[in-house]
């Protein structure tokens, strides 16, 4: 009968509509989005905690440098007293190179140490380069895939809307006989339309009897699979 199949269309309309209202309903997407975006966030408080161990660091090699200079003027001073003062006696020039000698050591051990802190700080350098790097890749790929996720939504959304009308459109020149045994029948199944196939019910794979694919071969009433219940026509009249 033709109203079965445009029934059948409609129910195949139905279907699909259901497929894409899962894919609508579907967090998965929205879950790994959320979980990304807080490794983002974490990784940017990572990134903070380096750049300020990193000013830190530099904060230091400047105190040291301070200290290293100061120092060096301390033994520029003597060394002008050593060498400068022609009424130095043995003990003050002795007194005055141990002086030196001591603040020069000073010097060796402040150097020694701002030394390791410069290169703490380019490690630091390097893992803050690279720590950037990523998080800008991270980043533009998050971004492109919520931009996806979202133009996704947005189409399955318009083709929900389309196919609606499709149903509706189809449904409206159905007669009112069909219609009910349909809502009758979507009780218990979700496809309550079924094809005969060489036959047999594609619905529940079960072959009809001769009389019920005479009745089918006439389409002057609506005929149901013996085994299922299911409303059937003959599948390859359908184009």
């Amino acid at each position: 009968m033709t109203d079965l199949k445009k029934l059948w269309e409609m129910q195949q309309l139905e279907l699909k509509a259901q497929q894409l209202q899962k894919q609508l309903k579907n967090d998965t997407v929205v879950k790994e989005l959320l979980q990304e975006k807080k490794n983002i966030e974490n990784e940017k408080q990572q990134f903070k905690n380096l750049e300020q161990k990193y000013t830190l660091l530099k904060r230091k090699i400047k105190e040291i440098e301070d200290i290293t200079e100061g120092i060096n003027n301390k033994i520029h001073s003597l060394n002008d007293k050593l060498y400068n003062n022609s009424e130095n006696g043995n003990k003050e020039i002795i007194a005055l190179q141990n002086k030196i000698n001591t603040l020069k050591q000073e010097t060796l051990k402040h150097e020694d140490d701002e030394l390791q802190l410069m290169e703490e700080q380019e490690q630091l350098k390097e893992e803050l380069q690279a720590m950037s790097t990523d998080l800008k890749d991270r980043i533009k790929e998050f971004l492109k895939r919520r931009e996806e996720y979202y133009t996704s939504q947005d189409d399955i959304k318009n083709q929900l809307l389309e196919m609606q009308n499709n149903i509706e459109q189809k449904f409206n020149v159905l007669e009112q006989e069909i219609i009910n045994k349909y809502k009758q029948l979507k009780k218990r199944y979700q496809d309550p339309v079924a094809k005969v196939e060489k036959g047999v019910c594609t619905g529940c794979r079960m072959e009809l009897t001769f009389v019920s694919q005479k009745k089918l071969k006439r389409e002057q009433e609506l005929v149901e699979c013996e085994n299922c219940g299911r409303l059937i026509f003959i599948g390859k009249e359908v184009g």
